[in-house]
């Protein structure tokens, strides 16, 4: 395999050699970490593009001597090569799973969905899944549990975070009735047990901001931390909850999407870059008018391509702080980016992941 350099600076570096791991592991043989990088030529900006320029490139990024399964989220892929020095992989986790048949034992071996570094500490932020919320210092280790309940309520489905000036986490909990290998059940059911919750670092108190949501998931804070916006799938919409002001501790409906959104990000203007899982159906339609039909076709042996719009059409939009539409990218065929979990702009270029898809995608802006 050819090795390649990474596109992007990393301070990071994964070396070989044996590890000695907190976890006992019954593998002793070598495998790899790689990522497939894909990047785009076309320079010219279009109010609609397309993601069919992409190209994909193979990059091996290190030789590890025992691990074999590392949990990894979207766009910080190369920033969480750290964890091979003390990753660790049970015959529990396979060793090469597909985007769905991890899910059964995912309850053991964790799955990150949220990650975000704090500026001024170095510490890296964690929602993990299964775990609730975490942190790992700059000098890696073993993660740290911040809170896995909020109000007596366990956190059953965290799912994305981000942090203010002073500390002070923001995340979702999509569900307290199912958890992420369950999603399909949560997401048709459209059952409105999703929270909103703030994790104070000072008290080490979590509480509830928001309730009664249809799947939250992604959220980020405006530029001038006067407000976040996070997704809500089942409804398709993003909803804004005012920090400061007259409006402080109240959210409303700020964009309604054209499918159902995963996660956003805040660039340096302040626009909010929102990945779109899918695009709505009629099956979605006649699924969201009819709660008995949801019902019914959950009981039934369907696809889960099906239920989340049949073909791949990954999306990505981007709005404005007032929830105005500016700018689609989309590859409505799913030749190359078959579907967008994440994505997040940084020095004129977007940086797009998927938990479907073994790659990261880059699209010149």
């Amino acid at each position: 395999m050819e090795k390649r350099n990474l596109p992007f600076p990393s301070p990071l570096r994964c070396t070989k050699g044996k590890r000695n791991l907190p976890f006992p592991s019954p593998l002793q043989r070598r495998t790899y970490v790689s990522i497939v990088l894909a990047y785009m030529d076309n320079k010219f900006f279009r109010p609609k593009a397309s993601l069919f320029g992409l190209r994909k490139l193979l990059e091996d990024i290190c030789e590890l001597p025992e691990i074999d399964y590392i949990s990894i989220t979207c766009l910080i892929l190369p920033l969480w090569v750290p964890l091979c020095d003390y990753g660790f992989r049970s015959e529990l986790c396979d060793p090469k799973p597909s985007p769905l048949s991890y899910l059964r034992n995912e309850h053991i071996c964790g799955r990150p969905l949220g990650l975000r570094f704090d500026k001024k500490t170095g510490y890296l932020y964690i929602a993990d899944a299964y775990f609730g919320l975490l942190k790992v210092g700059p000098e890696g280790g073993l993660a740290t549990s911040l809170a896995t309940e909020a109000e007596g309520v366990p956190l059953r489905f965290t799912n994305d975070l981000d942090l203010d000036d002073e500390g002070n986490i923001y995340f979702t909990d999509s569900s307290t009735k199912y958890q992420r290998r369950n999603f399909m059940q949560s997401f048709l059911s459209a059952e409105d047990s999703g929270r909103v919750l703030k994790y104070n670092p000072s008290t080490k108190e979590t509480t509830v901001l928001v309730r009664n949501l249809q799947f939250p998931n992604g959220v980020s804070l405006s530029k001038d931390g006067l407000f976040f916006v996070f997704c809500e799938m089942v409804p398709a919409r993003l909803r804004k909850y005012w920090l400061k002001g007259e409006k402080a501790g109240t959210s409303e409906v700020m964009a309604i999407l054209p499918g159902f959104p995963d996660n956003i990000r805040t660039n340096e203007k302040g626009e909010f870059w929102v990945a779109i899982n899918s695009r709505r159906t009629m099956y979605g339609y006649l699924c969201g008018l009819y709660p008995t039909l949801r019902k019914f076709l959950l009981k039934l042996p369907i696809p889960l391509k099906f239920h989340i719009g049949g073909r791949p059409h990954a999306v990505v939009v981007k709005y404005s702080p007032e929830g105005k539409l500016l700018q689609i990218l989309e590859d409505s065929q799913g030749k190359v980016v078959k579907a967008v979990s994440e994505v997040e702009e940084k020095d004129g270029k977007l940086w797009i992941g998927s938990v479907f898809v073994p790659y990261v995608a880059v699209y010149q802006l």
